[in-house]
């Protein structure tokens, strides 16, 4: 009898073991499943890159492109949903979805590149509009009601014979080339690292440009431009809900505007922004106004509920931070309007440098977005200033700070 109950033993134990390590299996899956990493919430979503910003449809969620998909903010959380991690270039909001272009996700069995395509529930699905595995956009806009597109093309396809404006009212069926006259053309450089667009709610014929060397308007699809606010280099542009433009960029510290087209009168808005960075991305709510999102080149976003008296900080440096812990007042927003970080003041004497440093380094961090560490900024500028020397100075500066 013992020696059939050590029989039995013997034969169970195997199961005894299989089991135990099904148990472990299931307990690391489930770990893995909903570690913060993964989906989280709060500090732990993180984006190295970001290619835009926009709300969704009933103005309850901002979305955030960056380089791996997709990451969302409400309720006062992050989230990074269970969607295909995309990388979107030119992110266009509208009142039914985003369009966007860009490169598929690794393992997707889309081409590359992305083309124009469409999402009407956050990036769990794409509609392909056209120019898949041929266009590129990293500049385009859209009409938030009229979903008119407008997209610089630095390259010819079969649907552009050569680089230029171009503008669709029909999702991607057909392209118009914009004249562009009185536009420099520094907003067809390759890549357009540093060029602003956006493109009036309704009116499809109305759309803003911005480079370093200031605005440029057009009220007839782009064919002419007007020099609105000359030797202002622009960052962002986004236009309200009412039709009003939103402007930032950068001279002297960064700025935020809101202009009304009829007197082109620019109103300052107050931001928590830092001397030494800028705004890149602006991302007025839909639905309510007086809500604004901005984002700028350092990875920073920020929040406001009444149109910059104050403001919260929702992300730093790439990281996604929790409301409670970040609120910023319009006195902080005041404040930090006349700061000025040590390593800007030290390396770039004028306001003209500054504003060329801010564009440089956007351009060089923005056409390497792919690489997997962020150098260090004066590392970039050294870079940047390389490419684009003759500029008051800045190339023997940078050279010097990274000497």
């Amino acid at each position: 009898m013992a020696k059939a109950n050590r029989a039995t033993k013997r034969k169970t134990h195997p199961f005894l073991l299989w089991g135990t390590v099904g148990v472990l299996v299931v307990l690391l899956l489930g770990a893995a499943f909903l570690w913060p990493g993964r989906w989280g919430t709060g500090k732990a979503v993180q984006f190295e890159h970001l290619h835009g910003l926009g709300y969704s449809p009933d103005g309850q969620r901002l979305l955030l492109p960056a380089h791996d998909g997709l990451r969302v903010y409400a309720n006062g959380k992050w989230t990074r949903p269970d969607t295909p991690a995309h990388d979107y270039m030119g992110f266009a909001p509208v009142k039914d979805g985003f369009y966007a272009s860009g490169h598929p996700a690794p393992g997707s069995n889309l081409p590359d590149p992305l083309g124009l395509v469409k999402s009407t529930d956050e990036g769990a699905t794409l509609k392909t509009l056209g120019l898949s595995g041929e266009a590129d956009f990293h500049v385009m806009a859209a009409g938030y009601y009229s979903r008119v597109l407008y997209a610089i093309n630095t390259a010819p396809n079969s649907k552009m014979d050569s680089p230029g404006l171009y503008y669709t009212a029909d999702e991607g069926k057909t392209w118009v080339k914009s004249a562009m006259n009185g536009l420099p053309k520094e907003a067809l450089t390759a890549h357009n690292a540093w060029v602003a667009l956006a493109v009036h709610p309704t009116d499809i014929a109305v759309v803003a440009v911005g480079v370093d060397s200031g605005l440029y308007l057009s009220t007839d699809h782009g064919h002419r431009f007007q020099h609105v606010l000359p030797q202002m280099p622009i960052s962002a542009l986004a236009f309200t809900k009412k039709g009003t433009l939103l402007v930032a960029g950068y001279r002297n510290g960064p700025f935020l505007y809101e202009m009304d087209l009829a007197n082109k009168q620019p109103r300052k808005i107050r931001i928590p922004v830092a001397d030494d960075d800028t705004i890149v991305y602006l991302a007025p709510n839909p639905v309510h106004e007086g809500d604004l999102a901005v984002a700028t080149f350092n990875r920073d976003v920020y929040l406001t509920r009444d149109k910059g008296v104050n403001w919260i900080q929702i992300a730093d440096q790439g990281e996604g931070t929790s409301k409670s812990s970040s609120s910023i007042t319009k006195h902080d927003a005041a404040a930090s309007e006349g700061a000025h970080a040590a390593p800007s003041e030290a390396l770039f004497s004028s306001v003209t440098d500054r504003s060329y440093l801010i564009f440089y380094v956007k351009a060089a961090r923005m056409a390497d977005h792919r690489r997997k560490t962020i150098k260090p900024t004066t590392v970039i500028a050294a870079r940047a200033a390389n490419k684009y020397q003759g500029h008051v100075g800045l190339s023997s500066r940078c050279a010097a700070a990274t000497a």
